[in-house]
């Protein structure tokens, strides 16, 4: 009987040692991430999604404006660079958004170029200009669309990481890197393509091109600053 006794406090002690550690253990689980951080990540990489396609839609236009620019200038070496890199970095958003910048750069030096040369456009230089105008402004309205959303999003992504347990942060900060980098970026593109804008606009100006009053309207209602 003796030994029974002994044999079931053993096994009470056992039992009240043990249990911190599956306290712990419960603890342990719950930094490992479960159903609600999958499905908070989830969330996170669907509106990571719906940003990048408002953002590449935008891109599309404006990359379509600078074509047109390009060839209204007669710049073909430009022209053709555009529509191979368009091509080449199709639904990379984060490469659309670098090869934009440096584009839109491009063509800010050979519109300035123009103007400070006095160069004149032919009727057909003209009418593909004109083009190229109202595809900015189009591209232009739809950027500060992103720049709206961009903030919703970088802040929800960064929670989301937060979120994440330990052997998932740098996972789901990979998942997310592209949205974030675009997010961080727009204002700083989207003030350089309203810049530009109105470079073109006083280009057209001095062309006697005569700018639709809704695309005026559009670009002067805006503001980057």
């Amino acid at each position: 009987m003796k030994n029974k006794k002994v044999v079931l406090a053993s096994l009470v002690t056992a039992l009240i040692a043990s249990t911190p550690v599956i306290a712990d253990w419960s603890k342990a689980a719950s930094l490992l991430g479960g159903d609600n951080n999958k499905t908070t990540q989830n969330g996170a990489i669907e509106s990571q999604n719906a940003f990048l396609a408002q953002f590449v839609s935008s891109s599309k236009t404006i990359t379509d404006a600078q074509l047109l620019a390009a060839k209204s200038l007669n710049l073909d070496e430009m022209a053709a660079k555009i529509e191979a890199e368009r091509k080449a970095k199709d639904g990379q958003s984060v490469e659309q958004l670098k090869t934009a910048k440096e584009t839109g750069g491009n063509l800010n030096s050979a519109i300035e170029k123009a103007m400070k040369d006095g160069v004149k456009l032919d009727a057909d230089s003209k009418k593909l200009y004109l083009e190229a105008l109202v595809q900015y402004s189009v591209g232009l309205v739809q950027t500060k669309s992103v720049v709206d959303s961009a903030p919703g999003f970088l802040s929800s992504a960064k929670d989301t990481i937060s979120s994440a347990s330990m052997t998932e942060k740098l996972s789901v900060t990979g998942k997310l890197e592209d949205g974030m980098y675009v997010a961080k970026e727009i204002p700083a593109y989207a003030k350089s393509l309203w810049d530009t804008s109105n470079l073109m606009i006083s280009y057209a100006k001095s062309n006697d091109i005569e700018v639709p009053a809704d695309a005026t309207k559009a670009l002067s209602g805006m503001s980057f600053n």
